[in-house]
């Protein structure tokens, strides 16, 4: 079977097809054609298909553990692009020894030395756990060392002339590469125990589950929606819905927010189950209520909140859109202590992890202070907002410029370079 960046051909949309098929009502479709499609392919490769031929658009984004062969069909000359193609099928959780199988035209002596290279000094093969990682870390950028490669190519004509261009190379990079895999081994040496080492060898799946701080979010706000209707495992991350909530085709049964459950439907954001609780609180109008944070609740000695112990004052949360390069929604906290100091989004965000009390709250908010507050917290907002996209503007235009530099010397490389030795 093919993969590429665009599956387009009938072969994939067939596939697709077949996918929403049997798919169809469950969490397995996001609701993205273009994540369906490859999510699809995917899944056909495992179930189905003996080989995937697959371009570049491969490398990155799609979780192909249950393969243990990767073929290097034409060898990129970046080393970080190299990693992330492995990284497909070595990753966590792999229960086989991965095979990688380089294809190198033996005619070519660049191609020779750049296999080296990669192999006896980044490390890319030799199967050391961490070695690619803090070899891979000495490089500004992976493609930095692919044009010097090409710059090599473009100048040299003879295989003397390629291998000493190639030793100077290797000598470049030798020193730093090996301060920081001497570094990386004193590390583990000086500062961890038998103990510490042997705890660390711990086998993924008998870890806990981990999760992001939007799932844990997700996770309460179903916790207090569904209190009535499902029974949640706390330590597992799952729960048994027992009644549909809503009139969406929802199946009751086992729900997990751990993907590598395969005995429970994947529970996410975009699951019409929790679509239909966020979009609930979303519209829901709160009265103004009075709240008792309990402080000893948290972790004890939180330098960020222990100073309003025993305060009080007004809190209001706001969703705001901004247009920066692209329209997002932000929660905003405009909050301030009765004795005038305004609270950082970071404090208020603090509170709410705190248990708390709710009641009901007699006096009028102060619409004009409050408002004031978050006009100011707004303009800093921006302001921040403004600095982090042009930072990124730049980072992209750079990565551009970098990008343009090696195709065009790559477009020089195909039609200057001598073959068999020829004049030009």
């Amino acid at each position: 079977m093919l993969f590429n960046g665009s599956n387009t051909d009938a072969r994939s949309k067939e596939i697709h097809n077949a996918f929403k098929k049997k798919y169809e009502g469950t969490d397995k479709l996001s609701g993205s054609k273009t994540a369906d499609v490859r999510q699809a392919l995917v899944d056909h490769f495992k179930n189905s298909a003996e080989v995937m031929i697959a371009t570049e658009a491969a490398a990155e984004g799609i979780n192909l553990q249950f393969c243990s062969m990767v073929i290097n069909y034409d060898l990129p000359w970046n080393p970080q692009r190299i990693e992330q193609r492995i990284g497909r099928c070595h990753r966590y959780g792999q229960k086989h020894d991965v095979v990688v199988v380089n294809f190198q035209n033996l005619d070519n002596a660049a191609d020779r030395r750049v296999l080296d290279l990669l192999t006896q000094k980044f490390n890319l093969f030799s199967g050391v756990f961490g070695a690619s990682d803090e070899v891979l870390g000495t490089l500004e950028s992976g493609g930095d060392f692919e044009r010097k490669i090409i710059a090599i190519i473009q100048r040299c004509r003879t295989n003397e002339q390629i291998n000493a261009a190639f030793d100077a190379l290797q000598k470049e990079y030798e020193t730093v590469i090996d301060e920081r895999m001497r570094n990386a081994q004193m590390a583990l040496t000086e500062h961890f125990d038998a103990d510490v080492i042997e705890k660390l060898r711990t086998r993924m799946e008998e870890s806990t589950v981990m999760i992001s701080k939007f799932q844990r979010w997700l996770w309460e706000v179903s916790r207090t929606f569904l209190r009535d209707d499902a029974q949640f495992d706390i330590p597992k991350l799952t729960f048994q819905l027992l009644k549909n909530p809503f009139k969406a085709n929802i199946h009751t049964g086992l729900y997990s927010l751990d993907k590598k459950n395969e005995q429970a439907y994947r529970y996410r954001v975009n699951h019409p189950l929790a679509a239909g609780i966020l979009k609930h609180y979303a519209n829901l109008e709160l009265a103004p209520e009075h709240v008792t944070f309990h402080y000893s609740s948290g972790p004890q000695n939180n330098a960020l909140i222990s100073p309003f112990k025993g305060q009080s004052g007004w809190l209001r949360l706001s969703m705001v859109e901004v247009n920066s390069l692209e329209q997002t929604d932000h929660l905003v906290f405009t909050g301030y202590t009765d004795s005038g100091t305004t609270l950082q989004q970071e404090q208020v965000a603090k509170l709410m992890e705190l248990q708390a009390d709710a009641t009901a709250q007699q006096e009028e908010p102060p619409e004009q202070q409050l408002e004031k507050v978050k006009r100011d917290i707004l303009k800093g907002y921006r302001e921040n907002l403004k600095n982090n996209d042009a930072k990124h503007l730049q980072q992209e235009v750079n990565k551009l410029n970098r990008w343009a530099e090696i195709a065009s010397c790559c477009w020089k490389k195909r039609y200057t370079t001598p073959r068999n030795g020829s004049k030009y």
